[in-house]
């Protein structure tokens, strides 16, 4: 199981990746988010810098200078530079206390909010980038993306290629914050482990495969290694697969409506043999 510092480590992540992936957390996860770095950030007592051999050195001083030496001060200082360490020793703990309390706040926050996130902060943004492909795919129509060839290419064609590398970008941003969203929120597949169903709602759909009249493994789905060639890839052969971003039940409530039904029939037939063979014992 992710520890709580793995589950922060996710979440200052995720808070870093709002501005680059178009979305906004919720106030009450930013706030939790930022106490931690606020109690961090706390300054410690000052500690004196002074020991029993300065204060030797000083009774010398004295002596040397015909001066009376003032023993019940340097021993009050001394006193003080103790009563200092404690203090710091005692702020240390308080400090280590209320970030525990506060890594708990934030962590325990995104653990309610998880879910939420995913469907009604990051979705929209999803849904925004893949609207947006869209228009610059129309756009690019028949253009190709190669750098040599946008050399020559109108002003507008050139705006919209970097438009799409910034799509590209936010569209990384938002698959990487779901992610993480699901680590500090200790959300996890069940069934979905090849994760199969994490980017795309029926991949199926794409090679033919049906779940239900074979036991071999799907193909796998051939993604463009490009980002660019992906965003448009995702909008336009393989927008038949409902390119989508999932809650993990989502995921895998997919993942059951494609293979539950067989996973059943298997197992009832297991069973039946179990049963069978013990007969005939």
């Amino acid at each position: 199981m992710t520890t709580n510092i793995g589950r922060m480590h996710a979440l200052k992540t995720l808070t870093a990746l709002q501005e680059p992936g178009g979305f906004t957390l919720p106030a009450d996860l930013a706030n939790a988010v930022a106490a931690v770095g606020q109690v961090d950030a706390i300054p410690l007592p000052d500690l004196p810098v002074y020991d029993i051999e300065q204060a030797a050195s000083d009774v010398l001083a004295d002596l040397a200078g015909g001066r009376t030496s003032d023993l019940a001060g340097y021993a009050d200082k001394l006193s003080d530079v103790i009563t200092a360490g404690t203090r710091r020793e005692r702020a240390q703990t308080l400090v280590r206390i209320a970030h525990e309390q506060a890594v708990s706040s934030a962590v325990n926050t995104a653990a309610d909010l998880a879910d939420w996130i995913i469907t009604t902060v990051l979705r929209p943004a999803f849904a925004h980038v893949l609207e947006r492909t869209e228009q610059l795919a129309a756009t690019l129509h028949g253009h190709p993306l190669d750098y040599r060839s946008l050399l020559d290419a109108p002003p507008k064609i050139r705006a919209a290629q970097r438009d799409l590398q910034t799509v590209a970008d936010r569209y990384r941003g938002l698959r990487q914050a779901r992610n993480l969203t699901n680590i500090a929120g200790l959300r996890a597949v069940q069934h979905d482990a090849r994760g199969e169903f994490a980017d795309l709602s029926d991949p199926h759909v794409l090679s033919g495969y049906q779940a239900g009249n074979t036991t071999g493994q799907p193909p796998r789905i051939d993604y463009p290694t490009d980002q660019a060639e992906l965003m448009l890839w995702l909008v336009g052969a393989g927008k038949p697969a409902k390119p989508w971003l999932p809650t993990v039940d989502e995921q895998d409530e997919r993942w059951q409506a494609a293979y539950g039904e067989a996973q059943r029939r298997r197992q009832v037939a297991a069973l039946s043999a179990r049963a069978y063979a013990g007969q005939q014992v």
